[in-house]
């Protein structure tokens, strides 16, 4: 009896047709979230070779969200304008 309850299970989830859950196996969406699909913010990452550092502005709708930031590497100012966006959303979010 288990055997063929198991086979079932295996059998609707296979197939998308467990009640309710329809819709979540056929909407599923394996793609990553992509960070340069954020609409409205854009940020720009300038190299500044003479002193080795990397210039991070961070614009949302064409006015600069907070203060121009330097990093000594690129992918620091990237992840820093991932915080100070999701950050900035959030805040924006809760007025």
């Amino acid at each position: 009896m288990s055997n063929l309850l198991r086979q079932f299970i295996r059998e609707q989830i296979a197939t998308g047709d467990l009640i309710g859950a329809k819709g979540f196996f056929h909407n599923y969406d394996k793609k990553p979230y992509g960070f340069d699909e954020v609409g409205e913010y854009d940020y720009d990452i300038v190299s500044d070779s003479s002193r080795g550092i990397y210039i991070l502005t961070i614009m949302n709708n064409g006015k600069q969200v907070g203060d121009s930031s330097s990093f000594h590497d690129y992918d620091d100012a990237v992840h820093h304008a991932k915080l100070v966006i999701d950050k900035h959303k959030f805040d924006s979010s809760e007025k």
